[in-house]
């Protein structure tokens, strides 16, 4: 009697076994094709970047502005003058730290 338990018992081990082997293959396979989406999507995003970096922009042409002087009437028009700079060449002024530079220098 305890051998058939025994027989039983080794068989549903074995099926288990089997169950989790395939389990596993089939994460195993999950996780290389997310593995090859992500390569994919890295590989277009740096194509784009790439596209853009060598896409000529046209950047307009405006005057940058007179220095402050302190007067406080015309604070807001430089501010305005500066964002206005910024925004025509967002390639000269990258980072928040380019941006402050920019501004200092007025």
């Amino acid at each position: 009697m305890l051998t058939n338990k025994f027989v039983a018992l080794e068989q549903d081990n074995q099926t288990l076994l089997g169950d989790l082997h395939q389990v596993s293959a089939k994460k195993v396979q999950k996780y290389a094709e997310l593995s090859q989406r992500a390569h994919e999507l890295d590989i277009t995003m740096l194509q784009r970047q790439a596209t853009e970096i060598q896409t000529p922009h046209t950047e307009q042409k405006i005057r940058f502005p007179t220095k402050f002087d302190g007067t406080r009437s015309q604070f807001s028009g430089l501010l305005n003058h500066v964002r206005l700079v910024i925004q025509l060449h967002p390639i000269c002024y990258p980072t928040n730290v380019a941006c402050v530079e920019l501004a200092v220098l007025y």
